[in-house]
């Protein structure tokens, strides 16, 4: 049995959003047939030419929150909970 390795691309940005290993062939627009696995192609864009560039656009990554943000985070969540279910903190 053979896999089907494909590059699916983000279909207005040409960017790749995954790389996937499939037990059958895909036929669509944004899946791009790939010989060999590489994640490498994340984030990369795919040109008209059948090329994987770098992205000359990447997106923005937001900064981690702060631990003392995550703990108010868990503490509001927990308060949320204990309401469902009918109980207080």
């Amino acid at each position: 049995m053979s896999n089907f390795i494909y590059a699916q691309i983000n279909t207005e940005t040409k960017e790749v959003v995954a790389v996937s290993v499939l037990a059958g062939e895909v036929i669509a627009d944004n899946m791009i047939y790939l010989e060999n696995v590489d994640y490498d192609l994340l984030g990369k864009v795919y040109t008209e030419d059948g090329v994987f560039i770098d992205n000359p656009n990447p997106p923005e990554i937001e900064p981690p929150n702060t631990t003392s943000e995550l703990e108010q985070r868990i503490a509001d969540l927990e308060m949320a909970i204990a309401a469902i279910l009918g109980g207080a903190v």
